[in-house]
């Protein structure tokens, strides 16, 4: 005979054996709807979370930054226009300070987050001196009010002695009539380009 099956038969009528079966019933009456009801709070959860799944990730870091550039309200496209655009190649504005600063190093150029930062860069033959412009979009709007540039301006009288201060207003305000005079022209030309294939 099996120990176990002898074991059982011998003390099912004593309170020990009574005990234990009560105790597992009444394991499993509290164990098991709480699993249920834990699942299913989850799912609800998951339902009502602000934070939902939107899809699958792309992959394709261009693709992802062309996606950000074309959502954000400042830059993105114009939804209710037919045309389809290369990234970055419908803002005039955006254009015009690329060719504005065509012949300048650039640092960071952030389309989605609206923003051009050039490199230091020696002005002329002086190498003491260096210029980083920054360029910050506010709007899409062809106007002086849609850009802001700002520029910092380092002297250095050896190579670990630098000193860093900002531009002129007067400098700036070039640079500024400049992108803005180059961003008509663009205009300009993509009016008469659109007239001629209407």
């Amino acid at each position: 005979m099996n120990l176990n099956n002898f074991f059982t038969n011998c003390c099912k009528n004593t309170t020990i054996y009574q005990f234990k079966k009560i105790v597992f019933f009444l394991i499993f009456l509290i164990i098991v709807p709480n699993l249920l009801i834990s699942c299913s709070k989850n799912n609800a959860e998951e339902e009502n979370s602000p934070i939902k799944k939107r899809g699958t990730w792309e992959e394709d870091p261009t693709k992802r930054a062309r996606k950000a550039a074309d959502e954000n309200p400042l830059f993105g496209k114009n939804k209710k226009s037919e045309n389809t655009y290369q990234f970055g190649t419908s803002n005039v504005l955006w254009r015009a300070t690329l060719s504005s600063l065509e012949n300048i190093p650039l640092a960071n150029v952030d389309y989605a987050g609206g923003m051009i930062i050039t490199d230091w860069y020696s002005v002329g033959n002086d190498s003491k001196q260096q210029i980083k412009i920054v360029v910050r979009f506010l709007s899409t709007e062809l106007s002086p009010s849609s850009v802001k540039v700002s520029g910092h301006l380092r002297t250095c009288n050896t190579i670990t002695a630098c000193n860093t201060s900002l531009t002129s207003d007067g400098l700036n305000q070039k640079l500024k009539i400049k992108i803005i005079e180059n961003a008509r022209k663009i205009s300009i030309e993509d009016n008469n380009k659109k007239n001629k294939i209407d």
